[in-house]
């Protein structure tokens, strides 16, 4: 590079980093979210093929079953927004001096952490942490004498290495399960 591209690059300078929870659990809940309205409904047409129900009642159900989908549409894409909304609104903010927990979609919380009291971080990845590129970072807090964890985090590694750049006198404890033999070690 000569001295001229050096002057015309240009630096982003970033004031906080947000962390959320994997969004292979947020896709884990949708599809449970699925197969509970799938339940729901397969419950539903075993009930209106039951011989101990009357035809009368299977009538009377059946003529409002239009009203009955629609509510039943309505609490599913509800259920579905509010799943989503709350892994949007569940997230670690990391600024050079504190980490922010915030969550709640209504009623808002917040934590606060010191990074000049964190003293100890430890990594926890299990086997699927590893291959799906999920898992908990976990936060001592000297001053509060309280554990924190960044839960189900993407990329925990990441995370990791971007607290040891900001916390001088961080210590490492690893909790990960090692597997040789499919080339996942360090």
């Amino acid at each position: 590079m000569n001295s001229e591209s050096r002057e015309n690059t240009k630096k982003i300078e970033v004031t906080h980093v947000n962390v959320r929870t994997s969004i292979f659990f947020l896709l884990l809940r949708l599809v449970l979210v699925d197969i509970i309205a799938a339940a729901l409904t397969l419950f539903f047409f075993a009930f209106m093929v039951s011989p101990e129900i009357s035809e009368g009642i299977k009538l009377q159900i059946l003529s409002r079953n239009f009203a009955y989908f629609i509510i039943f549409v309505i609490l599913k894409v509800t259920l579905t927004i509010y799943v989503v909304l709350a892994w949007l609104n569940e997230y670690y903010e990391i600024t050079p001096e504190i980490i922010y927990h915030r969550r709640g979609i209504i009623f808002e919380d917040e934590s606060k952490y010191r990074l000049d009291n964190i003293r100890v971080v430890k990594l926890i990845q299990g086997i699927s942490g590893r291959f799906l590129n999920f898992g908990t970072l976990e936060l001592y807090d000297i001053r509060l004498n309280k554990r924190m964890g960044f839960y189900l985090i993407h990329n925990p590694r990441r995370y990791l290495r971007i607290l040891k750049s900001i916390i001088p006198k961080l210590e490492e404890e690893k909790e990960v399960l090692r597997m040789k033999s499919e080339g996942f070690d360090d």
